[in-house]
């Protein structure tokens, strides 16, 4: 029998029981490199490894969805598990991994050599659910698309980035050049090696480059008989009924805390990580954490601020929009945005179309907690790391064109253009100052 932080997994595969005595681990000598963060199969049995397999019933239970997160709140792997969960395993040949499975129990016979995939899942809450690992685990092909890759200056640069992504793509079907799909379906082979060829993919068109993804799920349709699974990461409507799935929660961030012995840190770990208000399921108000920046914390002695560096860049920093007098309504509202999707914001109440932000934790300010400055709160401050004051009561809400921002500190609450929006003082000078 093993033990995998507090259930108990018996060797027959499926007879699984939960143990109720959470067990605690030595984890804070754990490296987690950034690609191995999005990485699922070297989470699944980690000691801090929270199970959001449920997720894959959701997900099936709508048709559509465009789900989206602020940065290292788990996107990428929850795809990645989602991936690991309907991909139709190959073998070295490229033929299907059959899996001998009783309907009824969901068992692998005992004369055949489980997954990997299936070895994954094996335990966790999806694997409960015998009826949809029977109807969807490992039935289908897949298509792994990353955008992160696609920059450029100018169109062709762009366009050359998105023919290396689509090559990339038809490059994981290798197996496809031996199918019998080409003569059973007379499929044209030459076109799949003009995206599969190292080189002549190079000369793709415009035309081509945009129909690629669809020429390939056509060819993986053919080969399997089954529609396939398109995965696109880094691609920028709310959809509630999966928030909890992105993110901790705070009873998983107090389990976590349990197995790493830190469960008398929960109040600075809410006070660093938490604040980031979503709907659940059932539509109620839910705080959910960074899942990167929880794992950070508990697996280190040391707190060590890990906001991305990124998304304080020079080219968001207020001063510079006002000292060049090229602030206007609109940009202001599209900065707003960006920070808000960001992270850096989170609501707090909606009135009358009115929405109220505030900054969710100390962590995204970039500070410790010290006392302002002459008094003096500065926005800018945020994106150059010199924050000095906990701004969790600093609000801004937004009101047609204009920005109300208030604060717990002096009870004052002014309206003031958005072009205005630059800083303000607290007790000192209960109003706002634009330099």
């Amino acid at each position: 029998m093993e033990l995998r932080s507090g259930i108990r997994v018996k060797r027959k595969m499926c007879e699984t029981e939960a143990d109720e005595t959470t067990q605690t681990a030595d984890i804070t000598d754990i490296e987690i490199p950034d690609r191995t963060f999005s990485v699922f199969d070297w989470h699944y049995n980690q000691p801090f490894y929270v199970d959001k397999t449920l997720l894959m019933k959701a997900l099936f239970a709508v048709h559509h969805t465009l789900i989206t997160a602020p940065s290292r709140f788990g996107k990428s792997l929850n795809m990645d598990m989602i991936r690991r969960f309907v991909q139709i395993e190959l073998d070295n040949e490229g033929k299907p991994i059959v899996l001998n499975v009783d309907k009824d129990k969901l068992c692998l016979k005992e004369d055949q050599p489980a997954s990997e995939n299936f070895k994954l899942f094996r335990g966790k809450k999806i694997f409960e659910d015998k009826e949809f690992m029977y109807q969807h685990f490992g039935k289908y092909p897949t298509i792994n698309v990353d955008f992160s890759i696609v920059q450029g200056e100018n169109f062709n640069q762009v366009m050359t980035a998105l023919r290396r992504v689509v090559h990339t793509a038809f490059k994981e079907h290798a197996y496809l050049r031996k199918s019998d799909i080409w003569d059973r379906l007379r499929l044209n082979k030459k076109t799949f090696m003009k995206y599969y060829d190292s080189e002549e993919f190079k000369s793709l068109d415009e035309d081509e480059t945009k129909h690629g993804l669809q020429i390939l799920s056509e060819y993986l349709f053919g080969h399997f008989g089954t529609r396939a699974f398109v995965f696109i990461d880094e691609f920028d409507v709310p959809e509630h009924q999966f928030s909890e799935f992105y993110g901790f929660t705070k009873d998983e961030v107090v389990h976590l805390l349990k197995v790493a012995n830190k469960s008398d840190h929960f109040e600075f770990v809410k006070s660093q990580f938490n604040g980031f208000l979503t709907k659940s399921r059932d539509r109620k108000d839910i705080n959910i954490y960074s899942p990167y920046s929880i794992i950070k914390y508990i697996s280190s002695d040391v707190y060590v601020d890990e906001w991305p560096d990124s998304i304080r860049s020079e080219i968001f920093k207020l001063s510079r929009m006002i000292k060049e007098n090229d602030v206007d309504n609109e940009g202001i509202s599209l900065f707003m945005q960006f920070l808000y999707e960001m992270a850096f914001f989170t609501p707090v109440s909606l009135v009358n179309g009115n929405l109220t932000l505030k900054m969710p934790n100390t962590t995204v300010c970039g500070n410790r907690g010290e006392a302002p400055r002459n008094g003096q709160i500065s926005m800018d401050m945020i994106f150059t790391n010199e924050a000095v004051q906990p701004m969790g009561g600093f609000a801004i809400q937004s009101n047609k064109n204009n920005f109300d921002l208030s604060s717990e500190f002096d009870a004052c609450a002014t309206q003031i253009p958005l072009s205005g929006l630059l800083c303000y003082h607290t007790r000192k000078a209960p109003k706002v100052h634009c330099a």
